[in-house]
Formats: structure tokens, sequence, C-alpha cells
């Protein structure tokens, strides 16, 4: 009966003592890989893990720019790093947030991914650009120009692949503008530009930043019906020319159709097309007759218009 007594009697204590009792605090890592846009890893840079304005430990990356803290409690963290000699970060270029810490990092469960920071490297790179247009391909001849701080650092033109490459460009941030290409403006749409601009390219030690321009054509059809002022009908062997206030687009011959058909006009104010007969008619002379101008071609749209010319007899 005594063994009985004592046995409850510790049983109770110990189960009643359990609820006193703090579980075991859990641990976990955090893991932080510092690297450069390519993913080039780099080494010894400080790292600063915190929680709150408390420190919690001291580190720096390794060969592989990675550095996993251990053994770190539950709970709401941080990390600081800074630059070594000859990197810098991207705020410095482009006004942006602090990218030098991460704050509200949860560890709990270890469910937290690894925390990455980018510098940049100081020193030249390169700068491809490449022009497109999704439905007829590469644009080649098209004026690009580099440039910083309103300062032209190369221009070239794109080549029959639509590139252009510029070389021993310094560390910074540049912008890359281009001509747009008569066929590729809408001069119908106010305020159209002559240039596409793209900003904020980054150039740094050993980079090769390709920056991309995809152009799409802002074109119509324009179509001359060469008809005989007599009997009506067409009239072959005409040569049509279309053409803009500075330059000719295209050149055209009617065949049995009496029709010229130009279908790749731009999208022009002043479009015009003019007609020499060929032999054994002529046509007079003078706007609406000979030549019509003054025309505008919306994108997507058609003009059709009509000569007439007289058969000599």
């Amino acid at each position: 009966m005594k063994r009985i007594v004592v046995f409850l009697l510790a049983f109770g204590f110990t189960a009643g003592c359990d609820a006193w009792l703090t579980k075991p605090g859990l641990y976990n890592t955090v893991t932080v890989i510092v690297s450069r846009r390519d993913g080039q890893p780099i080494p010894d840079v400080p790292l600063t893990l915190y929680t709150g304005q408390r420190p919690m430990d001291y580190a720096m990356t390794d060969r592989d720019g990675r550095h996993v803290f251990q053994d770190v409690p539950q709970g709401n963290y941080g990390v600081f790093t800074t630059p070594p000699t000859g990197y810098d970060v991207i705020e410095h270029l482009i006004p942006g947030p602090p990218t030098i810490y991460r704050d509200d990092l949860i560890v709990a469960k270890d469910t937290l991914g690894p925390v990455r920071f980018t510098f940049l490297k100081r020193g030249p790179g390169s700068v491809i650009v490449r022009v497109t247009d999704p439905g007829f391909g590469d644009l080649a001849g098209v004026a690009v120009t580099l440039s910083a701080s309103q300062t032209v650092e190369g221009r070239a033109n794109t080549d029959a692949a639509g590139r252009a490459s510029f070389t021993a460009i310094p560390y910074g941030v540049h912008s890359v503008s281009i001509q747009r290409p008569l066929l590729y403006r809408d001069y119908v749409k106010p305020g159209d530009s002559l240039l596409s601009v793209q900003s904020n390219v980054i150039v740094d030690d050993g980079s090769t930043d390709t920056t991309k321009f995809l152009l799409k054509r802002c074109a119509g059809t324009l179509r001359a019906v060469l008809l005989d002022d007599v009997a009506g009908l067409p009239v072959a062997n005409a040569t049509v020319t279309f053409y803009t206030s500075t330059q000719q687009l295209n050149v055209g011959t009617s065949g049995a159709s009496g029709t010229v058909v130009f279908s790749a006009a731009p999208c022009v104010v002043q479009l015009g097309m003019s007609v020499t007969p060929g032999a054994g008619y002529t046509i007079p002379p003078g706007r609406g007759s000979q030549f019509i101008d003054g025309l505008t071609l919306a994108n997507g749209g058609s003009i059709q218009d009509t000569f007439r010319l007289h058969k000599l007899p």
C-alpha cells in the first residue's frame, strides 16, 4: 500500500510540473548570396544579421559569394551589407530604395529562401542594340545613338541582322535612341516622334547588355487606276510614281488591268502619285489630271485614284 501511494504522489508531481516547463527554442538558418548582375559570385562581402536595432552576428561571404548564418532563433530579422572596394549599388546610378539591406525576414521552420544582394562592378562594358519588326524581321540601316548625361558616346547604323554594337563604354547609366525609319512613323498621329528612346541602360565591368527595339509598321495602300478617257478601258504600259513632299517612294508600270498598286505606303500627310503615259497615250498636265497630291494615309488605310489618259490618233 505504501508503494502505491508513493507512485501516485510521484506521478501527480511530474504531471503538474510538465505544465511549467518551457519547450526548447527552435533554431534555423539564414542563407545570404551576393553576386553581380550576371550571377558571378562576389566574395569577402561584409554581412550583419540583426533583429530590431540589435546586431546578432557578423560574417563575410565565401568564394562562392555565400554565407549561412547558423542556429538563428525563430523571429523577425534583417541583413545589412556594403559593397566591397570596386563595387557599387544601383541606386547610385538610378534613384531608388536602398538595396544594401533586407528587412522583415521571418525565420521559422526553415521556410526562408536565400537572401540575395546584387552589386555592380566598376569598369567598362559593351552595349548591343537590336532593332526588329516582329512581322518583317530585323531592320538594317537604322541610325542608333548611345549617350550619357546628354553627351553622345557613339553612333552607328544597324547591320543586316538589325544589330549595332558599342564597346569600351564607361561604367554608368546610359540611354539608347534610334531614328525610326519612314515606315515606322505615324505622321498622321499628332505628336508622333522621330525617335524611340530607352533610358537606364546600365554598363558595368565586362558586361554586354542588349537593348531591343520592336517596331511596328505604319503603312497602307495606294492604288492608281489608268483608264482610256473615251472607251473607259484599262490602259497598260503607263508609269506611276508614288512620292512624298521630300522623296520618291516607289515606281510601277500598269499591266493589262490598268492598275498600279503600292502596298507599303507610309502613314504620311503629304502623299502623291503621278502618271507618265506609255506609247500611244497622253494625259493633260497639272494637278488632278497628271498628278494627285496632298493625300493622307492612315495605318491600314487604302486610297484609290483614277487617271484618264487620251489615246493619240
